[in-house]
């Protein structure tokens, strides 16, 4: 029921869904009673257009973009400490397409895939002993996440007995859930946690709701304090990150309101 949920609220969280909900406003028909009162239907109308155009162009520019990822990626939270060892390193998915991978038959990747970066180095300079691969079915039916990841690290030259395959987790909070169940069976103490920067504040707080104590090693930073110089013209991809960033505030404000998350 909540991963239906939360796949509703992505959809109303998206500047573009409020823009075509205001324009199906714009163009809702007049009523019988519109002839008396056509200057005001023809008001709520054209405002509503406006409004749609609006939203869509502020939300499309630079400033506001980098501005609403900068508000969840500083204070960056970096807590990884470079001297330790560590048991294991979980990376977090949501770097797979799986739609682009189902249909050209390799694995494709998204602007995420820094983390599978981060616990490959990790591992390949011996600071972790394992990586704990975190993720479930993916859309287009090719199979789960975290399995395609570990092929992935296994190409690079890894070994697979230093892989651990979570594919059960659909979500952040069951990412933490899943995680968890892996790291005391093991008997794992030192625990670290990478995901991009933008998402470390609800994941951490995932984590330690669960009751895992780890450390944080944020990747995949996107926000920036300088714009380009033609920064208020409207672009689809600030409007991509636009988007982004304000899912992942909704997403903080859920997770905190259901108790998914500790402070």
């Amino acid at each position: 029921m909540f991963f239906l949920l939360s796949k509703t609220l992505d959809w109303l969280a998206s500047p573009l869904s409020w823009s075509m909900l205001l324009l199906v406003v714009a163009a809702l028909p007049r009523g019988r009673r519109a002839s008396s009162t056509g200057h005001r239907r023809w008001d709520r109308r054209r405002i509503s257009a406006l409004l749609a155009l609006g939203v869509l162009w502020f939300f499309s520019t630079a400033p506001v973009s980098k501005g609403l990822l900068r508000s969840l990626e500083v204070p960056v939270l970096r807590t990884v400490q470079p001297e330790r060892v560590y048991d294991v390193a979980i990376v977090l998915g949501g770097l797979v397409d799986g739609w682009a991978t189902e249909a050209f038959g390799e694995t494709a990747y998204t602007e995420s895939v820094e983390r599978l970066h981060a616990g490959f180095e990790l591992l390949r300079a011996g600071r972790v002993r394992y990586v704990l691969l975190s993720g479930g079915q993916l859309e287009g039916g090719v199979g789960t996440e975290a399995q395609l990841m570990a092929e992935q690290l296994v190409r690079w030259g890894m070994d697979e007995g230093k892989l651990v395959v979570e594919q059960q987790s659909r979500n952040t909070r069951e990412n933490a859930v899943e995680s968890a169940r892996y790291v005391r069976e093991r008997g794992w103490t030192s625990v670290l946690l990478i995901t991009s920067a933008f998402h470390m504040q609800r994941a951490s707080g995932c984590f330690r709701a669960v009751g895992l104590v780890v450390d944080l090693l944020p990747v995949d930073f996107r926000s920036s304090r300088r714009t380009p110089a033609m920064g208020l013209l409207p672009r689809a991809d600030e409007l991509h990150r636009s988007t982004m960033a304000l899912r992942e505030h909704l997403g903080r404000a859920v997770y905190w309101g259901l108790g998914y998350t500790a402070r």
